[in-house]
């Protein structure tokens, strides 16, 4: 029995490096080419075998949408400012002649407006503003027409006692 044994020792061993060598089984879709060369592909660019769709899978993980495509975009843009010379994208084609500005920069400070008063310097001059007592003007008395009657509580007790 151990000439058997052998046997069968060299039959898994011959068998176990055939399937290492081998890279998979080729379909019929591995050996079709579309019109740019690319194996395993249709006109389409739609995947036909195994391993392209594989191969696609591995492509498209290393994208990160779509943010990639926001970078790809960029670029492209800042090589078309450089080719056509756009130095200022708000300004692409000099036409606004902006003159530099002849204020003080804004001074910043970590202080916080929020919950306190806005930071004063002590050499600002405050000013006060004083407003005149405006007199109360007395008012005139209304002269009509015809001058007002002004009856009495007893005339008109005896008009509703009736």
């Amino acid at each position: 029995m151990s000439d058997f044994e052998d046997k069968i020792k060299e039959l898994y061993q011959s068998y176990s490096t055939q399937q290492k060598n081998t890279k998979g089984t080729k379909g019929r879709a591995d050996t079709i080419q579309n019109f740019r060369g690319k194996v395993g592909f249709n006109d389409t660019g739609i995947a036909l075998s195994q391993t392209a769709i594989k191969k696609q899978r591995n492509r498209r993980a290393g994208y990160h949408y779509p943010q990639h495509l926001q970078n790809i975009n960029e670029q492209r843009k800042k090589q078309a400012q450089q080719r056509h010379g756009i130095t200022d994208p708000l300004n692409p084609f000099n036409i606004k002649k902006e003159k530099p500005s002849t204020q003080p920069a804004v001074r910043r400070t970590n202080y916080n407006n929020f919950h306190h008063e806005p930071f004063r310097e002590s050499t600002v001059k405050r000013n006060y503003e004083y407003y005149e007592v405006i007199p109360k003007q007395v008012k005139d008395e209304i002269n009509y027409i015809i001058p007002v009657e002004r009856k009495s509580k007893d005339n008109n007790q005896r008009l509703y006692s009736n």
